[in-house]
């Protein structure tokens, strides 16, 4: 994330200002926009590329001392300034007075469609180009957020950090990137319920993610992994979602102490286990709980209902 002490709105547009209007414009101290590379703006503005904040390019602003940076920002794509003399970076928008258009605002929306098109080209060379235009009616404005995971990185998890739910032979295996005490996660449990009902080749693996602000959520995760087998995990982490859809503390934490018993004599560390889930999670690109992937390595974060999941998979792994 930016740092915090960016120039405000009005104080940006003073520094435009003064940017623009020192030396009476002489922009003999420009450096010239071949040799502001996306590599050397990345190194200018390396403290504030923080929390997945990337450079994507370089270009030419409307106004002929300022050049334009576009960064990405967990794939929301926009402008910020920076002077020729690349002294100042600027946050705010540049508006065409005499046509009264926001023209940051419209660069935005460019680097958006731009963005969609890298994405369906990407996701095309994986699943191909039809399945990605069906996929893309299916999301509508989701689809501008998915990610692609490599899952070859699932091969490395420890087991004992992974919940089968469904048909533990399915063809068809949906990973489901979960805290044991989220709201949205004990949401989406119901929803999945819902779908393994109904497609009996489905195979849906939970990867434990405790989040640290859920007091209880570390303990029950070592409670699921100290289990004897998979069926124990299950009960387990249904326990939780029914406690956590009833606000029930109590069995939350009645969960959690056992889980911090099992783990003084469960073989292994559960903390070891967690944090490979968090290394895979983060690759994936996982900002939060609920997250889904589906076949192809098709990221979306976020609860959903059952009969949208459903229309993602007969796009990806339609039922023969």
């Amino acid at each position: 994330m930016f740092k915090k002490k960016l120039l405000a709105g009005v104080v940006s547009a003073a520094v435009v200002f003064s940017a623009t209007n020192a030396e009476e414009n002489n922009t003999a101290k420009c450096v010239p926009l071949k040799d502001f590379t996306v590599e050397k703006a990345k190194s200018l503005l390396k403290d504030y590329l923080k929390g997945g904040v990337q450079v994507v390019g370089v270009t030419k602003s409307p106004i002929e001392t300022l050049y334009e940076v576009d960064v990405d920002v967990n794939g929301r794509r926009f402008p910020v300034y920076v002077d020729c003399g690349l002294k100042y970076l600027i946050m705010g928008r540049i508006i065409d007075i005499a046509k009264q258009e926001d023209l940051t605002r419209t660069r935005t929306q460019e680097l958006a469609n731009a963005a969609i098109k890298e994405r369906k080209e990407k996701l095309a060379e994986t699943i191909g180009k039809e399945k990605v235009e069906k996929l893309a009616q299916v999301l509508g404005p989701t689809f501008n957020e998915i990610k692609v995971a490599d899952l070859k990185g699932v091969q490395d998890l420890d087991r004992s950090g992974i919940v089968v739910l469904g048909n533990p032979n399915g063809k068809t295996t949906i990973y489901v990137i979960d805290d044991p005490e989220c709201p949205f996660c004990a949401k989406l449990d119901d929803e999945l319920k819902k779908l393994l009902a109904k497609r009996k080749d489905l195979k849906v693996e939970i990867i434990l993610f405790p989040l640290s602000f859920h007091k209880h959520a570390g303990g029950i995760s070592a409670n699921i992994v100290c289990a004897k087998d998979n069926k124990e995990k299950a009960e387990i982490l249904e326990k939780s979602f029914e406690a956590v859809r009833k606000r029930d503390v109590e069995t939350l934490s009645k969960l959690a102490q056992e889980g911090e018993e099992k783990a003084k004599n469960c073989g292994k560390d559960p903390r070891q286990v967690i944090s490979m889930n968090y290394k895979f999670a983060q690759s994936a690109g996982t900002t939060g709980t609920p997250t889904l992937i589906f076949p192809g390595g098709i990221v979306i974060s976020g609860y959903m209902p059952a009969d949208k999941i459903e229309k993602i998979l007969d796009v990806l792994a339609p039922q023969k």
